[in-house]
């Protein structure tokens, strides 16, 4: 599958679902409340929940048929434009976060507002090292990770004291997707990688984010983004079609 779908397809198809995610999403919040302003129960069955069953599984077919690969040079990538993503996806986390930092809700915000510059930074000059030739230390992957795991914690914090899944569930996934790709992106600086697994969990977190994008204040949207588009610049060097060569180590 990979050598006849090749790599536009699958990103043009990770892209039109994002859009689709995010406008479903959207309408799907327009009318999630009553007059009352409590949410709707039962809302979450439609359009976008058989997207999310579709996308899921095309995701996965699609990762399952991925050739695998476990070295650096499938992520090494000297490409300005890819440089130019990972910026953008830098500064815009940098700016979610002083946001956030600015109209702090309760104290937890101000931890995960650190982590991310501290998470920023890192996609910042891990970009740098790849598009210099040099290969990125494992931290710069693994320290995001980490980051993410301490914001899933935190919000989960919050999300659970409200019974409805339909206000949280998408940012629930998309930090998950998140948090699990950035993890498997830095197995290949130990030339351990999964490019399956990491191809698999960067799709589906750009499609979740997107979601979660519909939803939330202006920090958390712009963060959203961010995440997403360090995931899609990660992608693109990922679905480099390749071919097997013999007696080549998987």
């Amino acid at each position: 599958m990979e050598q006849i779908l090749g790599r536009i397809p699958a990103i043009l198809i990770a892209l039109f679902s994002a859009v689709a995610a995010f406008v479903l999403r959207t309408s799907q919040l327009a009318a999630a409340y009553d007059e009352s302003g409590r949410m709707i129960v039962g809302l979450g069955d439609g359009p976008l929940t058989l997207l999310c069953l579709l996308m899921l599984a095309v995701f996965a077919v699609y990762s399952f048929f991925l050739r695998p690969r476990k070295k650096y040079q499938t992520l090494a990538s000297a490409s300005v434009a890819l440089f130019a993503m990972t910026t953008v996806a830098s500064v815009a986390m940098l700016v979610g976060c002083v946001l956030l930092a600015l109209n702090l809700a309760q104290m937890s915000d101000l931890l995960i507002a650190t982590g991310g510059v501290v998470a920023a930074i890192c996609w910042f000059v891990s970009g740098l090292d790849r598009v210099r030739g040099r290969k990125t230390p494992a931290a710069l992957f693994m320290t995001p990770a980490l980051f993410y795991a301490v914001d899933l914690i935190c919000e989960f914090r919050y999300w659970s004291r409200d019974p409805m899944i339909l206000e949280y569930c998408f940012d629930l996934l998309a930090m998950i997707c998140v948090m699990c790709a950035t993890y498997h992106l830095g197995g290949f600086c130990f030339d351990r990688g999964s490019r399956r697994r990491t191809a698999f969990f960067s799709l589906c977190g750009i499609f979740f984010c997107a979601a979660a994008m519909a939803d939330g204040s202006v920090s958390s949207r712009i963060r959203m983004a961010a995440a997403a588009l360090w995931l899609f610049a990660n992608l693109l060097p990922l679905l480099r079609r390749v071919k097997k060569q013999k007696n080549e180590e998987v």
